[in-house]
């Protein structure tokens, strides 16, 4: 068996291209190795910097290895009903500041570096928020 970083089976230096390399190992990172889409990426920007920029060698062609795949996340949002819910069991502070970000789109340190202010042209009882 060979060493997980030689693949392929080696060839002389002179009849190497680097792209079959590149391409077996990439692929055995993936299929083997089971790492991450942008763990596959990082080693092949790394091995395209050595290629040019070290050893000055263009390569043949584009690499076609077998790509990680990228796990498919969907965001996960509460309806309408569920975030009145969740508000409705907080109370104080925290339920003022949960109405704020929810109705407002503030994101949590805008709100909470929210200080409220008496507006004096204002009927009394009547109040403005200020950022500082």
């Amino acid at each position: 068996m060979d060493h997980p970083l030689h693949p392929v089976p080696r060839q002389a230096p002179s009849q190497r291209n680097g792209r079959t390399e590149i391409e077996a190992f990439l692929t055995h990172l993936a299929v083997e190795q089971h790492v991450a889409a942008s763990t596959q990426n990082q080693a092949f920007s790394a091995l395209l910097f050595l290629y040019r920029q070290v050893l000055h060698k263009d390569l043949d062609g584009p690499i076609d290895a077998l790509r990680a795949s990228k796990p498919k996340r969907l965001p996960t949002v509460l309806t309408r009903e569920e975030a009145r819910r969740v508000i409705e069991c907080m109370s104080g502070v925290h339920r003022l500041m949960a109405k704020l970000l929810y109705g407002s789109g503030l994101r949590l340190m805008e709100c909470v570096r929210l200080r409220v202010e008496a507006c004096p042209e204002c009927n009394e009882g009547t109040w403005t928020l200020a950022s500082t």
